[in-house]
């Protein structure tokens, strides 16, 4: 993440926390990433030099001003006036980690060789809870490769507890003492 994403998506937080609209506009934000990677078009447009500026402008104010608080209209119209277009994913993702942190949320990346069960996603959220003290949201993916076991991430920690590197880590233990 580039140092201008952190400023700007770190200046939208606060102005949106500071105005006790930071979850409406983080919804918000979820609506724009879905529209923006469903039509990249539609950005292409917005920074289409042959089209005049004020019909850009018109462009933005026609597709949100009926969806979205005039803060995040104006933000992304503050991002195109300084062709940083480009750098909205990002300072979303900025927005959305100042967010979590205000807020005490914390998202466990979980790998694991099989598709979890609400159980086991249930227990897994009430241990790292209990463990971080932080609600938790899981984001789950499978890898068979793994064979068994999980591998969570988790504020810039790893627990894997996967059978794969269970293997591994025996295969190395038993390759020195033969060597």
């Amino acid at each position: 993440m580039t140092k201008i994403a952190k400023l700007y998506g770190g200046s939208l937080y606060d102005l949106a926390s500071a105005e006790n609209i930071d979850e409406l506009l983080l919804e918000e934000i979820k609506v724009v990433r879905k529209l923006f990677s469903g039509n990249p078009d539609y950005v292409k447009l917005l920074q289409e030099p042959s089209i005049p500026a004020e019909k850009r402008v018109e462009l933005i104010n026609d597709a949100f001003k009926a969806e979205l608080h005039p803060y995040l209209i104006n933000f992304i119209k503050i991002l195109w006036e300084k062709n940083m277009l480009r750098e909205i994913g990002d300072c979303f993702e900025e927005y959305e980690q100042c967010y979590n942190r205000a807020h005490h949320i914390s998202i466990a990346n979980v790998t694991s060789a099989t598709e979890l069960t609400e159980e086991q996603k249930e227990g897994l959220l009430k241990k790292l809870s209990a463990i971080t003290k932080e609600t938790i949201i899981l984001k789950c993916k499978v890898d068979k490769t793994l064979i068994g076991g999980l591998v969570v991430n988790i504020d810039g920690k790893e627990l894997d507890g996967s059978v794969k590197t269970r293997l591994k880590n025996m295969s190395n233990q038993i390759n020195k003492v033969i060597v």
